[in-house]
């Protein structure tokens, strides 16, 4: 990145650890499974749909884990003023919220969101006096709209998603943070160093861009946490990168099936 860009290159390394009224309405969902030699993926499209009482009823799915790979709303070309995102997101969880909630898929964006720009024109916090807090900022306030563009206001897609409470502790170079009933949000540090398995680099526009997460550096009020290539880094806030959206799926609101009627193998 160029020194314009004002980022610190203190990289912090971290460990790299790893809907409805009807059953006729449904949203059309893609996985992605590895097969056994890890070399090869086979993707079968997988529909899920609601029930009227708000049972879950999974078929031909019990393999879906962590690290595959679902299509879900819609994708940035289908989106006006929406760059990059191609609507498939990765499982960071099969079952379980990053709250630690029962009966949800965590799931983060695949590629990189933006709003245009080389870098995605996306900003944790544009407004003087700018501050690394993630509630009531712009970097909140993008996922909510992010959040109505994809996946609608009053939608099978939207009504699945969980709203989500959650503190965040002091982690490394990093202060406090929170969810507070936050639908779509930006990954924590602690979240991206525990949830995603291998590199954490991420397209936008067909090359490795950087993304924000939602966790302000311990050390002042105007930088937050921000992923470059593999590498965790701080940054101005009122800096243009990309977006990451991350949200949870309530299993209780959808019924997981083979498109075919045949199971995932």
């Amino acid at each position: 990145m160029g020194g314009e860009k004002l980022m610190k290159r203190k990289q912090l390394r971290m460990k790299g650890k790893r809907v409805l009224p009807a059953l006729a309405a449904a949203v059309m969902l893609t996985a992605e499974i590895a097969a056994a030699a890890g070399a090869a993926f086979i993707t079968k499209p997988v529909t899920a749909q609601a029930e009227n009482d708000g049972k879950v009823l999974v078929l031909g799915t019990g393999s879906i884990a962590a690290g595959d790979r679902i299509v879900y709303g819609k994708k940035a070309a289908d989106l006006a003023g929406y760059t990059s995102g191609n609507g498939m997101y990765r499982v960071l969880h099969a079952s379980t919220d990053n709250a630690g909630g029962d009966n949800a898929m965590f799931v983060l964006s695949d590629n990189l969101w933006g709003n245009g720009g080389t870098d995605g024109n996306v900003y944790f916090d544009n407004v003087s006096p700018y501050s690394n807090v993630y509630q009531d900022s712009d970097a909140q306030a993008w996922c909510v709209a992010f959040a109505d563009a994809g996946f609608g206001t009053d939608t099978p897609e939207r009504k699945a998603i969980r709203q989500i409470k959650k503190d965040d502790g002091a982690y490394t170079n990093f202060a406090a943070s929170k969810l507070d009933n936050d639908e779509v949000f930006f990954l924590s540090a602690e979240e991206a160093d525990y949830y995603i398995t291998g590199t954490r680099a991420a397209v936008y526009n067909e090359s490795n861009g950087s993304w924000w997460l939602r966790s302000p550096y311990a050390d002042n009020t105007y930088d937050a946490g921000l992923i470059d290539g593999d590498s965790v880094c701080m940054c101005n806030v009122n800096v243009a990168y990309a977006a990451r959206p991350a949200f949870n799926i309530n299993l209780q609101s959808v019924i997981f099936s083979s498109a075919s009627g045949a199971g995932k193998s």
